[in-house]
């Protein structure tokens, strides 16, 4: 039988008890996403970060700031009128 590996750390627990000791409290809520937003953004030596709820939302965003998302749209309406394929 395989050795047991250990998927999550002190650190995790820590941050997953802090979570559920605030019973998901909104302002708890923000507090955590507020930290990893300014860590991510120390880290990356940016002057702001953004999380986002999974990676649809995150592609969405990333898609619509750099204007692609006119372009998807003008190919889901070719698509449906059948003029591309």
């Amino acid at each position: 039988m395989p050795e047991k590996i250990e998927r999550t750390g002190k650190l995790e627990r820590e941050y997953v008890s802090e979570v559920l000791d605030s019973q998901f409290h909104s302002s708890k809520g923000g507090m955590m996403t507020s930290r990893r937003e300014k860590s991510f953004a120390e880290r990356f030596n940016m002057k702001y970060a953004i999380c986002f709820i999974n990676g649809t939302a995150t592609m969405h965003a990333v898609l619509v700031g750099s204007g692609t998302a006119a372009l998807i749209a003008i190919l889901r309406i070719l698509v449906k009128r059948e003029e591309i394929l």
